[in-house]
């Protein structure tokens, strides 16, 4: 008892898993019902026996001797025990639930000059009132005003535009791959917007486009790393 309180003290969790000899089925196949010392063992620490089914059958008897106690049993995807006839026992097994923190994608703003008609942008500048800017005595106010004045005609010919960029981008992710990723992403966009054969066409040449890129940047990133790993080897030598 005081071995498994020290380990909760420590780790916050507790697991016992092994061949106790204590029989916990219940049912019919074991009248007496299961072990009341380990009940009360497991009943003190907050323990679950996540084993149901008979480790160990018998032509006469089924009992249940190979338990998994776990302090924390919503932790566990799943458990159970297998058949593999090597012994007359069960092999059990419980399968942690594993989620790791997912890195918050990185936002970036920049202005788009795709649709930037350079005449116009030019026009309409020259169009500004900048003397209205006079009205103020302080100069930092006016450097703010002609500040507003430009920044709504720079708004007009190249809005801002954001993009989310993955934090945890895989290394073998060339900037070529990204993009064609982003030009993939869009197809498939159109496609759901408009759904035709044509949109579903060229989303998916652009998709195994990007399969095709993806495979080739795998395969020479391993080579590049086994090249490196080798030469590395023979330089301890």
């Amino acid at each position: 008892m005081s071995a498994a309180e020290r380990m909760y003290a420590k780790r916050h969790e507790i697991l016992f898993i092994g061949d106790f000899n204590m029989d916990m089925l219940t049912g019919k196949d074991n009248p007496q019902g299961p072990n009341q010392e380990l009940i009360g063992f497991c009943d003190q620490l907050c323990l679950t026996n996540v084993i149901r089914n008979p480790t160990r059958v018998t032509n006469s008897s089924k009992s249940l001797l190979d338990v998994i106690l776990v302090s924390h049993p919503d932790r566990y995807a799943t458990s159970g025990n297998l058949h593999l006839g090597i012994s007359d026992h069960d092999l059990i097994f419980i399968v942690r639930k594993q989620k790791l923190p997912k890195p918050k994608a990185r936002i970036i703003e920049f202005r788009s000059i795709k649709n930037l008609d350079n005449e116009a942008f030019i026009s309409d500048l020259k169009s500004i009132p900048w003397d209205s800017s006079y009205i103020f005595d302080n100069v930092n106010d006016i450097w703010a005003h002609w500040e507003n004045l430009y920044k709504q005609v720079l708004d007009k010919h190249a809005p801002v535009k954001q993009i989310r960029l993955r934090a945890n981008q895989l290394p073998w992710i060339t900037p070529l791959i990204q993009k064609e990723m982003r030009l993939r992403n869009r197809l498939y966009k159109t496609f759901r917007r408009v759904p035709t054969d044509a949109n579903w066409n060229n989303y998916k040449n652009q998709r195994n486009k990007v399969t095709k890129l993806k495979r080739k940047a795998v395969k020479e990133f391993c080579l590049d790393a086994a090249s490196c790993s080798s030469k590395n080897s023979v330089g301890l030598f």
